[in-house]
Order: C-alpha cells, then structure tokens, then sequence
C-alpha cells in the first residue's frame, strides 16, 4: 500500500491532465493490479524492458495494458 499511497499523493497534488510516473516494472505491475481490481499475480508481470500502461487520471482505472 505504500507505493499505492504514495502514488494516490502524486496524482492527488497534481494539476492538469497528464502525468507520467516512471517505475521499476514491479512497482507498474503492482499499481496496475491494484487500480485494475485484480489480485496481484505473476501473469500480470510485463513482459521484457520498455513496457508501459494508460490509466485515466480522475478514475485510476487503467485504459491500456
């Protein structure tokens, strides 16, 4: 829940429309699972480097994986 709150704070604080926060592929799998509803899982994990996913901004829900 750290990352989760944390990232919450950032969103929070931010004003505008876009917003890009840069993580380890972890921590992306970690808040894509939470803000998707699902349990995390290792099917979920990305695969490889350079991978990235869409979430709107007001509802957190992911819009891309």
């Amino acid at each position: 829940m750290r990352i989760v709150r944390a990232v919450l704070s950032l969103v929070e604080s931010h004003e505008g429309r876009d917003l890009v926060i840069v993580t380890h592929g972890a921590v992306g799998t970690l808040l894509w699972c939470h803000f998707a509803g699902n349990k995390i899982e290792r099917r979920f994990d990305q695969p490889g480097q350079g991978h990235y996913w869409c979430a709107d901004i007001e509802t957190r829900q992911p819009e891309c994986e």
